[in-house]
């Protein structure tokens, strides 16, 4: 009998709650955001609980996945991680991250986690967009962008254990693409092709990884776009969440929750480090043959992505920012 009541119950609160997010979504939609905050990187990167982390103290309306072509369906003409030329002209995206970054866009996967009725600004959360970000940064240039990058190896045992999920797993797609190999792939077109035969799955998302990274660090400069590093968020959360919002001149909430640092996200499964108790640092180590991990550094070496995890240990954030501010890589 109590178990018919609790359940009831439940109905009543989910039902109330889907009322609450339905009027606050309407009301959302009609809101001019003066503060836009986009978090870009490859999947499996704690994009999300980066976002949780930021936004702990509720003032903005988080984005889930906008840009996602399978579960959106105003994205689904997009392909996943498309490219774009800085200037060149699309009509059609241009309008879809227009109304994205106006806070115009909504549904049940996009806005899953917002009830509330008012707020201070928008946070965007997305790992299909890397590769037009710079365009959509022209397009929207009050467009705060955050680069969260994580060790490949950490990423691609994490897609390993979430294949079944939505990703990218040929890296040779990306050299359907005559603009992108042109300006950017060229030089490591035979090192795609030639890993790609592998036909290894943690190998093709290093691949994908090393494509992602050398082109978003190729196009932006230190000044358009702050990157982090997972390990360091991981390893000092506080100190690093209150830089990011420092160097975005966003509100700061001075401690973060424990509860907010080590919940798990709405993307974590079953194998997830932190539903394990185990170290997200180093538990891919479980999942990575000695093969799969000689052939995954002699890509990011062919890439000249080796020294972002000189040990594939902890980043060297350093070179990030040298790279970034010559814009020579």
């Amino acid at each position: 009998m109590k178990k018919h009541t609790y359940v009831a119950k439940h109905k009543k609160t989910t039902a109330f709650k889907r009322l609450k997010q339905k009027i606050a979504v309407r009301i959302n939609v009609t809101s001019n955001y003066k503060e836009k905050i986009w978090i870009i990187g490859d999947g499996r990167s704690g994009t999300t609980w980066l976002s949780s982390l930021l936004n702990s103290h509720k003032y903005y309306r988080e984005l889930f996945e906008p840009f996602h072509p399978a579960n959106v369906y105003q994205a689904k003409d997009f392909d996943i991680n498309m490219y774009m030329r800085p200037a060149k002209e699309n009509l059609a995206l241009y309008k879809f991250v227009e109304m994205v970054f106006n806070g115009k866009l909504s549904s049940d996967w996009i806005d899953k986690d917002n009830s509330s009725l008012f707020f201070k600004g928008i946070l965007v959360k997305d790992v299909f967009a890397s590769l037009f970000a710079k365009w959509a940064l022209m397009q929207q240039t009050d467009i705060k962008i955050l680069l969260l990058i994580r060790n490949p190896l950490a990423v691609a045992s994490s897609k390993l254990n979430t294949r079944h999920w939505f990703w990218q797993n040929d890296p040779l797609e990306f050299l359907n693409n005559r603009d992108l190999v042109k300006d950017h792939l060229q030089p490591y077109k035979n090192v795609i092709q030639s890993f790609s035969k592998k036909n290894d799955f943690v190998v093709n998302q290093v691949l994908i990884w090393s494509v992602l990274h050398k082109v978003m660090i190729r196009q932006f400069t230190i000044d358009e776009v702050l990157p982090v590093f997972y390990e360091n968020i991981y390893t000092e959360p506080n100190n690093e969440i209150k830089q990011i919002h420092d160097l975005l001149g966003l509100k700061y909430q001075s401690v973060l929750p424990k509860d907010v640092i080590t919940r798990e996200s709405r993307v974590s499964s079953k194998h997830s480090s932190i539903v394990n108790n185990k170290s997200p640092l180093n538990s891919w180590r479980e999942y990575i043959s000695e093969e799969q991990l000689k052939l995954s550094n002699e890509i990011l070496y062919a890439f000249g992505l080796h020294e972002l995890y000189p040990d594939n240990d902890m980043p060297n954030t350093e070179h990030l920012v040298n790279l970034m501010s010559s814009n020579t890589f």
